[in-house]
């Protein structure tokens, strides 16, 4: 598992929801051959680096890109 490159943080209003969609779509397949412990540590880490609340200047796409994260955890690792 690798940190979202910058371009791609929470804090950068110009990006783009599908941008960052397919970001961590990526980070969570690559996790498909760790221990259930890694992965669940590494979707924690996500979850919290996505959560609105500390996202205030970004709430709406931080929103999405957490419901998202919690979406395709079920689908792809089913955590």
């Amino acid at each position: 598992w690798e940190r979202p490159s910058k371009a791609l943080s929470a804090a950068d209003p110009q990006s783009r929801p599908n941008q960052i969609q397919e970001s961590v779509r990526a980070q969570l397949a690559s996790l498909r051959h760790e221990s259930k412990t890694d992965q669940k540590a590494a979707v924690k880490r996500l979850l919290v680096q996505w959560h609105p609340d500390r996202n205030p200047e970004s709430q709406e796409t931080a929103t999405a890109i957490f419901q998202f994260i919690q979406q395709e955890k079920d689908k792809m690792l089913g955590l």
